[in-house]
């Protein structure tokens, strides 16, 4: 993921050339514009990378249900990251 925003970032630095060129030649250096296109990409970019993730922890929930390992043990957010042990203790 690191990778892709730097990436994404990158192509965002050499294209700002030609966003500054469309400001000023385009729209007479009115920024606003350019800036609600790039502020709408970004949220589109955030509410499908949301759904993605919402959607895709419902998947790993289902697929790895910890109280079928741990039935007596309290499932929360941070059981998944700790593991949990067959006797219900801690990792």
């Amino acid at each position: 993921m690191y990778g892709a925003i730097i990436t994404i970032s990158g192509v965002f630095n050499v294209a700002q050339i030609g966003l500054v060129a469309i400001t000023h030649e385009l729209y007479h250096d009115n920024p606003t514009p350019v800036n609600v296109v790039l502020a709408g990409a970004g949220l589109v970019v955030g509410v499908l990378l949301t759904v993605y993730v919402r959607f895709r922890g419902r998947i790993l929930r289902k697929r790895y249900d910890l109280r079928e390992y741990a039935p007596d043990a309290e499932v929360n957010e941070t059981t998944s990251l700790l593991g949990a042990r067959q006797d219900g203790g801690g990792p």
